[in-house]
């Protein structure tokens, strides 16, 4: 072997790994503590998807994306029960962004947690991509407890095609809503307290079978 194919060996290997760790979709490896306190994603924390969890106190944060002219995401954050959760999961901190953390509380941000099977698993507070977090799918939502609202947003745009309040053992909140089509367009926001189960609704749209939710 010459010394120049060593070369383009040594050099196809070394896009591989970079590729591999670029698809890792920036997901944060290591944990950061966090007080109260307005924070610049790229200067005082990096970029990348991570869930942010109450180490102490109670309180609540938002984000601001750099494009938009208002906090445009928040939830109450907190170790007390109720109407708080203690962890947020999958949120994309972009270049630019600004987290503020408000209350007295403090948040760790830490790497997120995988879905593994969601007969078991119940969807907390945070935001799952259809196609990476969740399989596409026509779901039925069913509440398992807490209080909060539910949003279908299409990935990209501003606006959201479902919004909907929900409570467990409520008079004047549904605690199900069924036959929502879940592509890979979406992500689902899942707010308040609630802890959220997705269960296949019994008919499965021909053309999301066939494309594989797409």
């Amino acid at each position: 072997m010459t010394d120049e194919m060593m070369f383009i060996g040594v050099f196809i290997i070394f896009c591989c790994v970079l590729i591999a760790t670029l698809m890792r979709n920036g997901d944060y490896e290591e944990q950061r503590i966090l007080s109260t306190g307005i924070y610049e994603v790229g200067v005082e924390i990096r970029p990348g998807r991570c869930d942010l969890i109450a180490a102490s106190g109670g309180g609540n944060f938002s984000v601001r994306s750099k494009k938009a002219n208002a906090w445009n995401m928040g939830n109450p954050i907190g170790v007390t029960s109720g109407i708080m959760s203690n962890r947020f999961r999958n949120i994309t901190l972009k270049q630019g962004d600004l987290l503020q953390i408000n209350g007295n509380v403090t948040v760790m941000l830490s790497p997120p947690v995988p879905i593994l099977d969601l007969r078991t698993e119940t969807l907390g507070p945070g935001i799952y991509r259809f196609g990476v977090d969740v399989t596409p799918a026509k779901y039925d939502f069913e509440v398992d407890s807490g209080v909060g609202e539910i949003y279908l947003v299409e990935i990209g745009k501003d606006t959201y095609n479902l919004f909907q309040e929900m409570a467990a053992g409520s008079a004047l909140k549904p605690s199900a809503f069924n036959n929502v089509i879940c592509s890979r367009r979406y992500e689902l926001w899942v707010t308040g307290s609630l802890q959220l189960k997705l269960k296949r609704s019994k008919h499965q749209p021909l053309w999301m079978n066939f494309r594989k939710g797409l």
